[in-house]
């Protein structure tokens, strides 16, 4: 993806009913949408539900990077600057949210196709909290300093940002609001937004920090073992006894083997998509059905590995949900430390050995 869609639609969240009747009307006249089908993006009690039956926030991030490949990048999160999901869900000072769609916005920038992500942010405040807000509208980057995780490579992306002013300028747009404020002076805010969040999409697109090099080599060919006697590769079938390789691999199960790295990345995933959403040959994978893929000694990753095939597993091919990825310990290493393994960690199981 060349470059990213933004979509009309808005996020709307907030348990503030009368600012936000402002904010819709503010919106609707500039022509916008909010947003009413992904209920765990902005419904906070749902948000609450699933937050206090997962005990983390990592399906935000995972509805948000689906909600961008169906819808385009949302136009602008307006949302409670202190949502205040409660201390029993660990938001103890009520901006747990937040804090949770500015690292999601972070980590999703650094995939491959989403280099363009820009988060536009318009917070809703009380007389309480506005001083902190208007802080924030002032020095963007104070932003940042809600940010702590125990996630290294989540560390190293925020320290990115820090060092990079006008790089994370031109990613993020923080705006303020008093959600107390007469009628007139929301829409009038909102108004101005929107009109930032246009000018904005007229510049230059924001710089690309910490692109994935580039790994030369063949695309990786898929094989699957189909029997005793045949082997699918590449949409070709042939006796196991024609590649010494063929006979070591267990039936039933799909092997990645040749680079599969930033190069290449839309081959081999069309691979994917295709033998597991068409079939191969006289075979047809049921949505339930079990299924191995094996990125084993014989299958070169890189940094754009797991954003790609976590893209895949979790929009192209979401409604498989008995798929597995078996990797080497190399190839575990290298996604772990790799943009978009959060996502693809759910499909993931390490087995050493081809």
């Amino acid at each position: 993806m060349d470059s990213l869609r933004t979509s009309r639609k808005v996020l709307l969240i907030s348990d503030n009913k009368r600012a936000s009747v402002g904010v819709r009307g503010a919106l609707a006249r500039a022509g916008l949408e909010v947003e009413s089908r992904y209920l765990n993006l902005f419904s906070i009690p749902m948000i609450k539900k699933i937050l206090a039956r997962t005990g983390n926030t990592a399906f935000i991030r995972t509805g948000l990077f689906r909600f961008i490949r169906e819808e385009g990048a949302p136009f602008a999160v307006v949302m409670d600057y202190a949502a205040g999901l409660g201390a029993d869900l660990g938001d103890a000072d009520g901006r747990k949210l937040l804090r949770t769609f500015l690292i999601s916005y972070v980590i999703l920038s650094r995939g491959r196709g989403f280099e363009s992500l820009r988060a536009n942010f318009l917070l809703l405040g009380t007389s309480r909290n506005m001083e902190e807000i208007e802080r924030i509208e002032r020095d963007p980057l104070l932003a940042l300093d809600m940010i702590a995780t125990g996630d290294a490579i989540v560390n190293s992306f925020v320290q990115d940002l820090r060092a990079d002013r006008q790089g994370f300028l031109g990613r993020f747009l923080i705006r303020g609001l008093n959600a107390e404020s007469p009628g007139g002076h929301i829409a009038d805010i909102v108004g101005r937004f929107v009109q930032s969040v246009n000018d904005r999409a007229r510049l230059a697109p924001a710089a690309v920090i910490g692109s994935a090099p580039s790994n030369e080599g063949p695309a990786a060919r898929l094989l699957y073992r189909i029997d005793e006697r045949r082997v699918w590769a590449d949409g070709d079938i042939s006796d196991v006894d024609s590649a010494p390789e063929y006979s070591a691999l267990r039936m039933g199960e799909f092997y990645l083997e040749g680079y599969y790295t930033n190069r290449n990345l839309k081959e081999v995933g069309d691979k994917l998509k295709n033998a597991i959403g068409r079939g191969i040959a006289t075979l047809k994978f049921d949505t339930d059905t079990p299924i191995v893929i094996n990125m084993q000694d014989r299958c070169v990753t890189d940094a754009g590995t797991a954003a790609s095939l976590a893209q895949i597993l979790a929009r192209d091919l979401a409604g498989y949900a008995g798929i597995r990825v078996s990797v080497s310990e190399e190839n575990r290493r290298i996604l772990e430390k790799s943009t978009g393994y959060n996502l693809l960690r759910e499909y993931l199981r390490f087995a050493p050995g081809a």
